[in-house]
């Protein structure tokens, strides 16, 4: 169960992806055609389409009308990271990293908040 089957369309993705509702026409075992990691195997096409959110309002965020803003994964993009670090305090951003392989010292994760954030780390290479 993740964060969309428990709060639903008041869960808002900043950059939806299409892949993970259950909607989506796409190609999921092609590279070249958009393809998506394993083929999409285990977390493709799992969203029931009514959980999708409206697009996301920068002006809601300047307004702080989100309790949290979590970054799933810090590799691959922080959309809006000027605007939520002014508006939201570290205690409520988490920061998601979780990249197979990666040495603990190219994390943004840990390039930002030095343990303040609250960060969550899969794997380390000291």
């Amino acid at each position: 169960m993740g964060l969309k089957d428990i709060f639903g369309k008041s869960c808002v993705d900043s950059i939806e992806l299409s892949h993970l509702y259950k909607d989506y026409h796409g190609f999921l075992d092609q590279w070249w055609n958009d393809g998506h990691y394993g083929k999409g195997f285990t977390y493709s096409r799992i969203l029931s389409d009514d959980l999708r959110s409206d697009k996301l309002n920068i002006q809601d965020i300047e307004k702080h009308k989100f309790d949290i803003i979590i970054y799933g994964n810090v590799h691959r993009g922080m959309p809006y990271w000027d605007i939520v670090n002014k508006v939201y305090s570290q205690s409520e951003i988490i920061l998601l990293c979780g990249e197979d392989d990666h040495p603990m010292t190219n994390c943004p994760a840990f390039k930002l908040g030095k343990g303040e954030y609250n960060s969550f780390i899969r794997e380390l290479i000291l």
